[in-house]
């Protein structure tokens, strides 16, 4: 299922508002107040992203798609976050594929979290406690 974004407020500088999309693997059950084990959501959105420079130390800006996901793994994982998800950044490949940036309960250290080089995932999203962490897709439209 894919749910448009652009019409939501921003969530921060790692979630912009604009271009950007939701896709989720599996609806919950109606009425579910929570997302079960195994639910798969990935944001994508156009962003400024920054590639390495060619010959230069430094980043240069090379545009394109940043992709966000998080998935419900449950069993005490994140316990101290928000509880039972993981987190992950990805990058497109040039053969249309996905790498795996970072996976965790945070950004490792020297990542951002997309364009916030200072946030973490479980801090914004902990203000989504209500509707299981999340902030685009919540429980009560499904």
């Amino acid at each position: 299922m894919k749910v448009n974004l652009a019409d939501r407020p921003a969530l921060g500088v790692a979630h912009a508002a604009g271009d950007a999309h939701e896709y989720i693997n599996h609806l919950p059950a109606a009425g579910s107040r929570s997302f079960p084990v195994g639910t798969i959501l990935v944001k994508t959105m156009k962003s400024e992203r920054r590639t390495p420079a060619a010959g230069a130390g430094g980043r240069a800006p090379a545009g394109g798609t940043d992709v966000f996901a998080m998935v419900k793994r449950g069993a005490g994982y994140n316990a101290k976050g928000s509880p039972g998800w993981e987190w992950f950044e990805l990058r497109p490949r040039a053969d249309k594929s996905l790498g795996i940036v970072w996976r965790g309960i945070n950004p490792p250290d020297g990542e951002g979290y997309g364009r916030d080089a200072t946030g973490g995932c479980n801090s914004c999203h902990q203000q989504a406690l209500k509707n299981d962490y999340v902030h685009a897709l919540t429980l009560s439209e499904i």
